[in-house]
């Protein structure tokens, strides 16, 4: 069925769970990285001017924004390359080797030389959650909350998203997020 093949399976809830409690250190995670990032390969003055990406962070009610931005992208990138794309490989590559691909051609497609690394991790993180689970699901909401607390705290829509108020526990939730996809078993291939 073309829903298996993709990954469209309800996901075990605890592989859902577990991959909303990485949402908060993978977004400190980013942070940081940008922040080295930036000093060791600076993006251009200019490559933030976009005017239709001004518009959207200050134009776009909250709501909007998010869908455009953080929902929409996640669902069809996920289909993408963790369904179709890490499928198709799966049947010709080792699940190492489908992997590294599906997540290179997401960062390649992400065409930033500034986001490569990044994009290239977290393509990683989102293709392993996809095969630990058998459902593109948990890598959805993963990439989704990812993108959103991004897009949020970037846009400065809400304070308590801007990583200078969040609680200091909060991107510890990786830990509980990493039990939660372990006990949560992984169904057979």
């Amino acid at each position: 069925r073309a829903a298996d093949v993709i990954g469209l399976r309800p996901p075990n809830i605890a592989h859902a769970l577990g991959a909303l409690c990485l949402v908060p250190g993978l977004a400190w995670a980013a942070i940081r990285f940008g922040t080295l990032q930036q000093s060791l390969l600076p993006m251009p003055q200019g490559s933030l001017d976009n005017p239709d990406l001004v518009q959207a962070i200050t134009e776009f009610s909250t709501l909007k924004l998010t869908f455009l931005m953080a929902l929409s992208p996640a669902i069809w990138e996920e289909l993408l390359f963790r369904g179709a794309l890490l499928f198709g490989f799966r049947h010709d590559l080792p699940r190492t080797k489908a992997v590294l691909l599906q997540a290179a051609l997401f960062a390649v497609a992400h065409a930033s030389v500034y986001r490569l690394l990044p994009t290239f991790i977290l393509g990683l993180l989102l293709g392993g959650l996809r095969l630990r689970s058998r459902s593109v699901w948990p890598a959805v909401l993963l990439h989704a909350g990812y993108n959103g607390l991004l897009v949020l705290g970037a846009s400065e829509r809400v304070d308590a998203l801007v990583e200078a108020n969040w609680p200091a526990w909060l991107p510890w939730l990786w830990i509980p997020g990493l039990l939660l996809l372990a006990v949560g078993g992984r169904r057979a291939d």
